[in-house]
């Protein structure tokens, strides 16, 4: 067990995971070397990039925008790690009840798939199979009982920030991105939108959020800047917007729902191919094809 106050300025963030979740030591955490792991400072506030969804499969643009807005956020902002965590298999049951014959991996399979795209190198993002709430909540009344403060940070995709302000609230900040879609609040006009990276000195010009302040710029670097917005009630929550260069972006087509017509609509012996670019781990997740069609799981699932 973990003292309940921390002698040191700094605590590895695995240790504190594995302590109050009770995993035993053989369970991967964080990859990479020791002294490259996620550490918790203290008079500081210490955030976690939470990114939650099906994943049914997750993908390549599932792991850009991941990526993409961890590594380039503003470094104040001080994301330590990045959390991952995906929705029951019950839920994903419920979600395609509806459709004929349709794909249901298990959260297993599905964490196996982000684990594999990720890599065992990876010293910043953990995938876990617990219930996002359970895992906020109790990290962060760990985290405080050692004496570290601890937030969570949404990570959410393009069709979740909108200009109509509707924003999950899961948490105090939210973090989105353009690598993988198109955001509606930017205002994409050739005389008004900067492509970063490419020398124009036209400025990006984005739309304010309903019920948010206007957009402010924070400047990373010469070549990388963020834009947050903060929301007008009291609780003050952040939306940040990490640009990615247009050369970065990936097709906006990519989604689960392309992957699972592919896999519905092509030959056994063809699939890994057209996979490729795509879904992550694609030759995993072909082997997990004859496991994954769960009629009797869905059937419960429509008769609740």
């Amino acid at each position: 067990m973990l003292p309940t106050t921390s002698p040191y300025q700094v605590a590895s963030l695995e240790d504190y995971i594995r302590s109050t979740f009770q995993y035993d030591t053989t369970k991967r955490i964080f990859g990479g070397g020791h002294d490259q792991k996620p550490r918790l400072c203290r008079n500081r506030m210490n955030r976690i990039l939470l990114y939650i969804g099906s994943f049914n499969p997750p993908h390549v643009a599932h792991l850009a925008l991941l990526s993409h807005t961890f590594n380039n956020c503003d470094q104040d902002f001080n994301l330590i790690a990045a959390i991952v965590c995906l929705h029951d298999d019950d839920y994903i049951a419920a979600k395609v009840s509806d459709q004929r014959d349709p794909l249901v991996l298990t959260k297993r399979q599905r964490a196996q798939l982000w684990e594999g795209g990720i890599g065992p190198e990876s010293d910043w993002c953990h995938v876990s199979d617990m219930p996002f709430r359970y895992l906020k909540d109790e990290l962060t009344k760990s985290a405080k009982k050692g004496g570290f403060q601890l937030e969570f940070v949404t990570l959410e995709g393009p069709d979740h920030v909108r200009t109509d302000g509707r924003i999950p609230s899961h948490c105090p900040h939210a973090i989105t991105s353009d690598i993988s879609r198109p955001l509606d609040f930017i205002i994409s006009k050739p005389t008004v939108l900067k492509t970063l990276g490419r020398g124009n000195s036209t400025p990006l010009s984005l739309q304010t959020l309903c019920f948010h302040e206007g957009w402010e710029k924070v400047q990373v670097d010469e070549t990388r800047e963020v834009w947050v917005c903060i929301c007008k009630n009291k609780t003050k929550r952040t939306v940040r917007f990490v640009p990615a260069p247009k050369d970065s972006r990936l097709d906006p087509e990519i989604s689960s729902t392309k992957i699972r017509d592919i896999i519905a609509s092509c030959h056994n012996n063809e699939l890994e191919r057209k996979l490729q670019n795509i879904a992550l781990r694609p030759d995993l997740l072909v082997s997990f094809l004859d496991d994954s069609y769960c009629p009797d799981l869905i059937a419960a699932s429509s008769s609740k």
